[in-house]
């Protein structure tokens, strides 16, 4: 009978101290909000987080627990907001031919067959060249003379040489005709050769430039019809995030750098603009944990052309999701004057929490070294059919009452201790076995 209260005991005592190291995580969160449904009802509760979680929490899937009014944990999974599924249309080229070339004084005019009689919505036109700068008109007409136009004239260019920039594609609401008519302004250009000659009539002598007439390659001119795109399952969707300036803007050897402190929040991308009017630059991106060491993030070039309405500023600069403390952005301007009023946005993804409404949570807390639950509820949500969703809303942040700095992590040495005791104890009665067996 000692023997069976011994082990009963031992069980018990380590079964009570991993217990107790599983309910520790309410006093090692430094903060805590009470949360409440914002309106409306469904069977999934859905709450999103906020700048103040962001910057007190390290793991966003660990160092958060929901509880009751009863102080009773509440099962929840962290995930991505994504947007809903879309429809995107596309573009399948048709058959086509260039059937007549044409010049009036600088202007290029290609009329393109369209046999199949397809309906057109967009043009592109195939050249090598790069580094020029056109317009480009497309009319449309059934007997290849009477011509409506249908779209431009818009800016034909490409400056690859500088960054991302070709525009050789002008797309109009599809058409149905049986010819096209392409009209490329400034086809033909005079480019000065690099030697020169000296001409020494009466008077000085002067240096003239010899020039020559420049005709944009064209290889062919594509016809393109719309077609209905499949539907695309939702991407991650992003959301603006505020960064604060730290200092002064400075200019250093032909760089401008600009500093921020942000809240913690993931960051995906961050769109940087100016007022100035037409630019080409390069935009580097540093984060940092302290604001003194940085490390580079990304590179992207930096350009706006005000005079193609059609061509969006430059992409936001990408980064891999990070959630630094401090930014640094540094934009390379060489020779070029600095940009004016500089605004830097951000923009990542959003997490939130779900739950059911039926454990009716009342108080989250978080912040702290505790380990990522495990719950049942992320294989229950998903059996379940497009439930019906029901926003929540978080108060305030405010310190954990419960909370008290220097105390002892359970989490990190009850389990231990529970294992010791129980591998003493099995020492222990091998030990005593194995006496008894020796025992005559």
């Amino acid at each position: 009978m000692s023997k069976l209260k011994l082990w009963l005991f031992t069980a018990l005592a380590g079964i009570g101290l991993i217990l107790s190291a599983a309910e520790q995580d309410r006093y090692e969160l430094r903060f805590q909000k009470s949360v409440a449904p914002a309106g409306g009802a469904g069977e999934v509760g859905r709450l999103r987080f906020d700048s103040e979680l962001y910057d007190a929490v390290g793991d966003l899937k660990a160092e958060l627990r929901f509880y009751d009014g009863q102080g009773r944990e509440v099962p929840f999974r962290v995930r991505k907001a994504v947007t809903e599924p879309e429809r995107r249309n596309t573009f399948d080229e048709v058959p086509s031919r260039i059937i007549a070339l044409d010049q009036q004084g600088n202007t290029g005019i290609f009329t393109v067959e369209n046999p199949s009689g397809a309906a057109i919505g967009m043009l592109r036109v195939d050249t090598a060249d790069r580094d020029f700068d056109k317009t480009l008109t497309v009319e449309a007409g059934d007997d290849g003379k009477n011509w409506r136009r249908v779209a431009g004239p818009q800016p034909f260019y490409d400056y690859s040489s500088r960054g991302p920039l070709r525009n050789v594609r002008i797309g109009f609401p599809a058409v149905k005709a049986r010819y096209f008519r392409v009209l490329i302004g400034s086809y033909v250009e005079n480019e000065p050769l690099p030697s020169s000659r000296v001409i020494t009539g009466s008077g000085e002598p002067r240096t003239e430039r010899i020039w020559m007439e420049r005709r944009l390659k064209v290889d062919a001119v594509a016809l393109l019809k719309p077609v209905e795109g499949t539907v695309r399952a939702g991407r991650e969707k992003l959301f603006a995030y505020a960064l604060e300036p730290q200092g002064k803007r400075r200019e250093e050897n032909g760089w401008t750098v600009l500093t921020f402190r942000s809240s913690r929040e993931p960051l995906a991308e961050l769109e940087i603009r100016s007022s100035t009017p037409d630019y080409v630059r390069e935009a580097v991106v540093f984060g940092s944990t302290d604001g003194r060491k940085f490390v580079r993030l990304a590179a992207a070039p930096l350009f706006r052309l005000r005079f193609d309405p059609a061509q969006p500023d430059s992409a936001p600069v990408k980064l891999a999701e990070t959630r630094y403390p401090f930014y640094r952005v540094e934009i390379r301007n060489d020779d070029n004057r600095p940009l004016e009023d500089i605004t830097v946005q951000a923009r990542g993804p959003g997490y939130f929490a779900e739950f059911l409404t039926r454990d009716r949570p009342a108080e989250l807390r978080y912040g702290g070294d505790v380990p990522v639950p495990k719950y049942d509820l992320p294989a229950v949500l998903d059996r379940m059919q497009n439930p019906a969703v029901q926003e929540w809303k978080a108060g305030p942040g405010k310190a954990n009452p419960e909370f008290r700095a220097g105390r002892i992590n359970l989490y990190r040495w009850l389990p231990g201790a529970a294992l010791v005791i129980l591998g003493t104890v099995l020492c222990w009665a091998l030990w005593r076995g194995i006496k008894t067996i020796e025992q005559p």
